[in-house]
């Protein structure tokens, strides 16, 4: 999909490149803003280190959780890391090498910067706006709304850049010092709200807590296949887990790229069942369950006493299905024999 950048959105990038708002703050320093449709956003400047400069956009409770998830990546296992990225949800400004563009992204800025005469900086100084969305890879905004709230980001960095050149840090409210926020919420951070004259009125805000996200949970509405799999032997029990993995499949040209999920079942004597691998972006989670079904009814021909699951996503998607079918689903803390076999099947298909 074309990627939308308009010339207000470069012109404030530009601008923000240069104040380098990474010198004051840090990615623990975090500060909000209201959008003029009324939503908070929490914005976390990167560079501070060195190395990934980047203005980083959270709207509202649900994106936040986005940022707090970032920060567990480097203490989690690579499964974990990976349902945590292929579920982030946020706009990302970010300062990187030409090179590290699209074709067609960088001759939009290197155009931009000609007819406006800008010098491009040699060390990431060219402007790259990313949406991620759960469930997708990230993509060069492209649409009105997202390309508003980038706009609207880098006007209120630019002002906190401005502050920051005539006050102190802790006179505007930011509490230096590497403190990060936590799950819990309630880290005060400076909180910008549109004085309706082109400026801000200060103030302060708390952060929230981490949202957790909603699982789909589908009723099975198949009678008759309900009622085979349930006249099918008892035996045994399995372990399942649905997750996504991190390697982009294409859906169509006008919708290209997410992240499938994956069904594994991991039967008692260790053997790895792949289910099934969802081939639509939008594919619904009830048909993961029918392929389950069908699974149990045409390959197996037997039905599990009980499945064992470790995460809410495969409990919710399995609940009603199971309590239909007669199937006991049980939800425990690790599954090591599953752990091995999501693992190995993610190395075979190149996702780490």
């Amino acid at each position: 999909m074309k990627g939308m950048i308009t010339d207000t959105m470069l012109e404030l990038a530009f601008r923000f490149r240069d104040k380098e708002l990474w010198r004051w703050l840090d990615d623990s320093d975090l500060f909000a803003f209201r959008l003029t449709d009324g939503q908070i956003v929490y914005c976390c400047v990167m560079g501070n280190a060195g190395s990934h400069h980047s203005l980083g956009c959270y709207i509202g409770g649900k994106g936040f959780t986005t940022y707090l998830n970032t920060l567990k990546l480097p203490k989690v296992s690579r499964l974990n890391g990976m349902a945590l990225v292929t579920a982030f949800d946020c706009i990302n400004i970010d300062f990187v090498q030409a090179a590290d563009l699209q074709k067609e992204e960088r001759s939009r800025v290197k155009e931009y910067a000609r007819e406006h005469g800008i010098a491009i900086r040699r060390s990431y100084g060219w402007p790259d706006f990313s949406r991620f969305s759960s469930g997708r890879p990230p993509r060069t905004i492209d649409n009105v709304a997202d390309a508003g709230y980038a706009e609207e980001a880098l006007r209120a960095a630019l002002a906190v850049a401005e502050s920051l050149e005539r006050q102190d840090m802790a006179e505007l409210g930011f509490m230096h010092g590497g403190r990060y926020a936590t799950e819990r919420g309630g880290k005060l951070i400076p909180m910008l709200t549109p004085d309706g004259h082109g400026g801000y009125d200060w103030g302060m805000t708390k952060t929230p807590p981490a949202e957790e996200e909603d699982y789909p949970a589908p009723a099975f509405t198949s009678q008759t296949l309900i009622c085979s799999v349930a006249a099918l032997p008892p035996d045994g029990m399995c372990q399942c887990r649905a997750f996504r993995v991190s390697l982009p499949a294409v859906d169509s040209a006008d919708d290209p790229l997410f992240y499938p999920m994956v069904m594994l079942l991991v039967e008692e004597n260790g053997m790895l069942l792949p289910v099934t691998l969802t081939e639509h972006a939008n594919e619904d989670a009830s048909q993961m369950v029918v392929s389950l079904a069908e699974f149990l009814l045409h390959v197996l021909n037997k039905r599990p006493r009980s499945i064992a699951v470790t995460d809410m996503r495969t409990f919710n998607l399995l609940r009603d299905f199971c309590q239909r079918a007669g199937i006991m689903l049980v939800k425990v803390k690790v599954l090591k024999e599953m752990d091995y076999a999501v693992t190995s099947f993610c190395h075979q298909m190149g996702c780490f």
